[in-house]
């Protein structure tokens, strides 16, 4: 998966030769007893990447380093992140093999780790586990940990360590998605060398566990041979994965009818336990704020071999009587990832950090509302995947002035970029109106109805979703016009997987930008081409003088320096618009000495590693033209502002704001600002505390990014037409 982590895919290649020529009676039994799917490279493009960077630096300063730029397009490292969102290509067609084709049983996902500290970590893992992997699970977990643990040693490898590191709380790893599709996801992480050269490493007791803290020299719990430290090559990383994958073998062979019986009987259970259930299915109903986020959450569940239900076609002598919408029954073989997307989860208290984040619950992320039901209504056929159809309104007459696009809507604002690509004229309601059909009001798109436009949108409907209303006359409502904003995608450091995500978003909803370095600003660049800049999540040390390592090749600079700090804010001193996340927020709030602070410091006993909080907006705001008054965000120990001199956009309330995940002492944010946009000279701030395209996942926020950048380019709009006369 990780293309830095190069040995898994050396092994590959080898390990396939050894099983096709071994005619050892061993191997013979192997391939007789077992199947083996061996994926060599998931991301070979990033594989490339690296190879060349290190055939480039060779004999260099550079040699062995991790090659600046992120080795998948949009993911870089998070494309191991993405096992239930499903947003990268990579994922979908893996997906595909593991819950659509072949149904393994065992998946084994083959990292490598730091180079101190263990030769291979292996399970168990830490005892924080997510209560809906089923205990089966755990068992041969142990079970095949302990195997290949035995048969290493056997072997005289040292330096082998479990319950370390690593949990199983978290949903959407290679190895942590099949446990809740009952499959067994055993995770290896091999000590690094420099990708292909020796590193000489000295000897750590990182990540073991001693019986006696306090003494150096005491026991170590989870290691039978600790390793003393010396020369670490690419072969023995190749050596030690070869060895795991061959002893995971010989225990599958050996064990086959077990393993099978007991993926048989983990699926049993669970549909046992959704027919116990209090809530015996999820419904998605049909009213929904945004339906193109309900959509993707019903194909996102779909292609993870989740079942979907609708009402069968009305028939009048027995009318459907349940609600209307679309039935995930809990009463199926993957019960556990039903309930582990939909159902919000507490982290437990414990002394361990979580090794990724604590939440991830689709309907908050995603904005979309759920019902649960206590039975399950007659009447209900399934749906096949991609053929799901949401009943929106698709208006558009031939006798219309124009065309209204709901801006609830994620999908709208990809047809506004599509028709602004034609040069189609779009404006923007911009106040409160009671005058128009079908609630059409404050942040609806108009569009002017014409031959080309009416095409166009006929076309662009078949493929999103998102209601469209005939408007036969406006009256005198204020709107806004705006164009093709001239966006600038800010890369502040090489391998910023934040920027990388952004990427993801801009493009996935075909919203044109410009990548620009830091190092390729120049005087007045920014001020005469461009409209709004886009700053990812970075630390103030980064943005400004760039990462660790960087100066190991000058064609890679990285840093804005104070000459590039002055560009960003000489370009919103003239009128730009500088739109920041995360960390960035945090930053920038500082670098521009603007009139607000940050409450988060580290040490300050507050918590909320990768957590759902729940904030208030202000829905009159044109950020928040499109948005329900609170939504769901994602959270990562990210900036909180006490604001003195800004307009608070959004901000958590007196009530509790913790949705899922974990949260310590959460009574600092209440009544402080989560997102505020502040006016500087000409220009303009927005600040995110926190990052709304957190991964390509959280929909809920989408739309307040999509705003932020058309609010760098609008402009009043004069009524047109006015009230028709009365006769």
């Amino acid at each position: 998966l990780h293309s830095t982590e190069i040995g898994a895919s050396q092994f590959s290649m080898q390990f396939a030769y050894d099983l096709a020529f071994n005619q050892s009676k061993n191997t013979r039994a192997i391939l007789s007893r077992t199947v083996c799917l061996l994926i060599p490279s998931s991301n070979p493009d990033g594989h490339d990447f690296v190879v060349n960077w290190y055939r480039e630096t060779l004999g260099t300063e550079a040699e062995g380093t991790h090659p600046p730029g992120l080795y998948h397009k949009y993911a870089g490292h998070d494309n191991n992140r993405d096992w239930f969102m499903l947003n990268l290509q990579e994922t979908r067609v893996v997906t595909e093999v593991l819950y659509k084709e072949w149904f393994p049983q065992v998946i084994f996902d083959m990292h490598e780790m730091g180079s101190e500290g263990p030769r291979l970590v292996i399970p168990p893992h830490f005892e924080v586990t997510n209560p809906l992997i089923d205990p089966i699970i755990h068992q041969e977990l142990r079970h095949i940990g302990d195997y290949i643990l035995d048969e290493l040693t056997r072997q005289n490898v040292k330096g082998i360590a479990g319950n370390t590191v690593f949990d199983m709380w978290w949903h959407g790893g290679f190895r942590t998605a099949p446990y809740f599709h009952n499959m067994v996801g055993i995770l290896s992480e091999v000590a690094s060398a420099r990708l292909a050269t020796p590193d000489t490493i000295p000897q750590s007791n990182d990540f073991f566990v001693s019986k006696d803290i306090i003494a150096p020299d005491a026991v170590l719990q989870n290691t039978p041979k600790p390793w003393n430290g010396d020369v670490w090559r690419l072969a023995d990383i190749v050596d030690i994965e070869q060895k795991s994958a061959y002893a995971l073998l010989e225990i599958m062979a050996r064990g086959r009818k077990d393993v099978l019986e007991n993926f048989y009987r983990m699926g049993r259970r669970a549909i046992e336990k959704g027919m116990q259930d209090s809530c015996k299915a999820y419904v998605i109903p049909l009213d929904q704020h945004d339906s193109s986020s309900a959509k993707k959450l019903l194909e996102i569940l779909m292609a993870q071999g989740i079942d979907v239900y609708r009402p069968e076609r009305i028939d009048s002598e027995k009318p459907f009587t349940g609600i209307q919408g679309y039935y995930i029954p809990t009463a199926q073989p993957y019960r556990a990832n039903i309930l582990c997307l939909f159902e919000p989860l507490k982290y437990p208290e414990t002394m361990m950090r979580p090794y990724d984040i604590t939440a991830w619950t689709l309907p908050h992320q995603m904005g979309v509302h759920f019902e649960k039901a206590t039975q399950i209504p007659e009447g209900l056929e399934p749906i096949v995947e991609h053929e799901i159809e949401w009943p929106v309104k698709n208006d558009l007459a031939d006798d219309a002035l124009y065309f209204a696009l709901d801006p609830r809507s994620n999908d709208t604002y990809r047809v506004i970029q599509e028709l602004l690509d034609f040069d189609i004229n779009v404006s923007r309601i911009s106040e409160k109106t009671t005058t128009l059909p079908d609630s059409v009001g404050a942040g609806w798109f108009l569009v002017e109805a014409t031959n080309a436009s009416q095409t166009t949108l006929a076309r662009l409907l078949k493929t999103n979703c998102l209601n469209v209303v005939s408007i036969n006359y406006l009256g005198e409502i204020k709107r806004e016009s705006f164009r093709k904003s001239r966006l600038v995608l800010m890369e502040t450091c090489a391998g910023n997987i934040d920027q990388g995500w952004t990427r993801y978003l801009l493009d996935t909803y075909k919203i044109p930008y410009t990548i620009l370095r830091d190092c390729e600003l120049e005087p007045e660049s920014l001020v005469s081409k461009y409209d709004a800049v886009i700053l990812p999540s970075v630390s103030a040390h980064t943005l400004l003088w760039g990462e660790s390592g960087a100066q190991l090749n000058n064609n890679h600079k990285s840093g804005l320096g104070n000459e590039g700090l002055e560009q960003l804010q000489a370009f919103v001193r003239s009128g730009g618009t500088l739109i920041t996340f995360g960390e960035a927020a945090k930053s920038m709030a500082a670098l521009f000495r603007l009139n607000m602070k940050n409450i988060i410091h580290p040490f300050a006993g507050f918590s909320a590693p990768g957590s759902l909080l729940q904030i208030s907006l202000k829905p009159e705001h044109p950020l928040c033209f499109g948005m329900p008054e609170r939504t769901a965000i994602f959270y990562n120990n990210d900036p909180v502002f006490s604001v003195q001199d800004g307009d608070i956009i959004g901000k958590y309330d007196a009530q509790e704001p913790f949705i899922s995940g974990y949260i310590k002492n959460s009574a600092i944010l209440k009544e402080n600002a989560a997102m505020v946009t502040s006016d500087y000279g000409k220009g303009k701030i927005i600040l995110f505390g926190f990052r709304p395209q957190h991964r390509g996942q959280t929909f809920s926020t989408f739309k307040l990014i999509f705003n932020s950048v058309l609010s760098s380019v609008v402009t009043p709009h004069e009524p047109s037409y006015p009230l028709p006369a009365e006769e």
